[in-house]
């Protein structure tokens, strides 16, 4: 362990994507004992809160946030978040949202209901962990249609983000969906159903993400993706993990829309309706799949791939999407790897490997990464790379 943290404090020393000394701000919207701020807004907005700072969230109803400044907001599921919108995020810096209850802003009289997470032109890492959104009222799936929507963000990951009742947006964005879930609410069906996953001019990466679009009432039911452009790339580590489906309507029920873009599909991935191709590419194949958790300090990662495959899996700090040829997209830095371990992969039994993290403020909101390379079909591809948000 005092090794492991030896040679971390060197990588971050020298590292331009380790982050340096944090402040710990206290957000309580009760205003209870040792808290810095009542408003996230406020505390956004503080001089003194400078990039790259933490505000842990405590339990209550938090106010609205518009910002373009690098922060970790972390809390946990007794904190409820409504509107969120970050803009302009400069290259080289992270926003992250870690723990969270999403609720759906209150629109204007007359007005629309608006999304609750917006970004735009962050060129910088937008991480969205940990967050549970529950849509009621007598029309669900129009109470927040979409929960986010991301616009020019080349490094966006979004990690056990559980969603019932609104979907995702990306235009020009790279992405990694990973262990999340996107499914229709109950209640009453809008008149035209609403893709769980709409992803224009994209590269994407979907990992055990079940997406379900939901039901039309009168016309089409929503589709679980369309990809219009771009690319994606759908893993499961094992079967029933992640899934296409298409909501329910008149028509017959499309799961997936392909509009020129170039899209592959793990045979693992239950896909539950029509798929419909135009002027793109629609592959099965097998795609190697990784697995994480980070807990206790400790990073764990399982690399899945069919049985007699070798491969590598290696462990170290998380590099910005990054194309890689033929094989995939990158997100392991391989200059700072701290560990590998090389194997076959057994019947049942994927590559494992895992690694110590010490704790510290300083680590809050850092990226690890971890990354396989496997040799299946005779072809070099690239797992998903799994990235763990310290906190």
């Amino acid at each position: 362990m005092r090794a492991m943290a030896s040679r971390l404090a060197v990588i971050l020393l020298f590292s331009s994507t380790a982050p340096g000394q944090r402040s710990l701000w206290i957000v309580d919207p009760s205003g209870g004992s040792g808290s810095h701020y009542t408003s996230l807004q406020v505390a956004a907005d503080a001089a003194q809160v400078l990039p790259g700072d933490v505000l842990q969230l405590y339990p209550g109803t938090h106010a609205a946030l518009t910002t373009s400044k690098p922060l970790v907001l972390i809390g946990d599921s007794s904190c409820l978040l409504p509107s969120v919108s970050v803009a302009n995020l400069p290259p080289g810096t992270e926003f992250v949202i870690a723990g969270c209850t999403a609720i759906p802003p209150v629109p204007a009289p007359g007005g629309a209901w608006g999304m609750w997470l917006t970004l735009s032109n962050c060129q910088g890492r937008v991480v969205v962990a940990d967050v549970a959104y529950y849509s009621g009222g007598v029309f669900p799936q129009l109470i927040l249609v979409r929960l986010i929507t991301a616009t020019d963000c080349p490094d966006l990951e979004l990690a056990n983000v559980i969603a019932t009742g609104g979907g995702v947006s990306l235009l020009r964005c790279r992405a990694t969906l990973l262990h999340c879930a996107f499914r229709p609410a109950l209640g009453n069906r809008p008149l035209i159903g609403i893709d769980a996953l709409v992803s224009d001019q994209s590269h994407l990466e979907v990992v055990d993400t079940p997406l379900r679009g939901s039901p039309g009432s009168v016309l089409q039911g929503g589709r679980g993706a369309t990809i219009l452009g771009g690319s994606a790339c759908f893993r499961a580590t094992g079967s029933g993990l992640g899934s296409l489906q298409g909501g329910s309507g008149p028509p017959p029920t499309t799961a997936l829309q392909i509009q020129a873009a170039d899209v592959r599909v793990s045979p693992s991935v239950t896909v539950v309706g029509a798929v419909q191709n135009t002027g793109g590419t629609y592959t099965v194949a097998d795609l190697p799949a990784l697995a994480t958790l980070y807990a206790a300090n400790q990073i764990s990662t399982s690399l899945f791939a069919p049985a007699g495959t070798p491969a590598v899996l290696a462990i170290g700090f998380a590099l910005p999407p990054t194309p890689w040829g033929t094989f995939g997209t990158l997100r392991l830095d391989p200059g700072l790897a701290l560990s590998a371990v090389a194997g076959v992969v057994a019947t049942g039994n994927p590559l494992a490997s895992s690694k110590p993290v010490p704790p510290g403020i300083q680590f809050f909101g850092t990226q690890f990464a971890a990354q396989g390379l496997a040799l299946v079909g005779g072809q070099t591809v690239l797992s998903n790379g799994a990235t763990f948000l310290i906190r």
